[in-house]
């Protein structure tokens, strides 16, 4: 059963990086991989407002080419809206890359 009201979980996935595999979610009818490290999450049902809150975290492969613990994670605020949210991972250097995992939770107003 899901809580559904002022503050609640809105919607949620973890999807694969290099190729918007959904992998699990709740709330998001589909996700596009428009580039290199830039994702468009779709939502199901629609927010209240798109004042909502994201939390974006990820999980790189440590294969030892690439430092996971720096890549950033945020959100793109000219395409946050009531029913899509758009984020993108990068490195340090500023560069846009693909992480293995990425985790995605929407907080907000129902």
């Amino acid at each position: 059963m899901a809580y559904k009201g002022d503050g609640s979980v809105l919607a949620w996935i973890h999807f694969n990086g290099n190729n918007a595999a959904i992998q699990q979610s709740y709330n998001i009818s589909s996700i596009s991989r428009y580039s290199t490290g830039m994702y468009q999450l779709n939502f199901t049902t629609t927010c209240a407002n798109s004042s909502y809150c994201v939390n974006i975290n990820k999980r790189l492969s440590d294969s030892g080419t690439t430092s996971a613990d720096k890549v950033f994670c945020s959100v793109i605020n000219a395409a946050k809206t009531t029913s899509l949210v758009r984020v993108f991972t990068r490195s340090d250097a500023g560069s846009l890359i693909d992480c293995d995992e990425v985790y995605v939770v929407i907080v907000g107003d129902n």
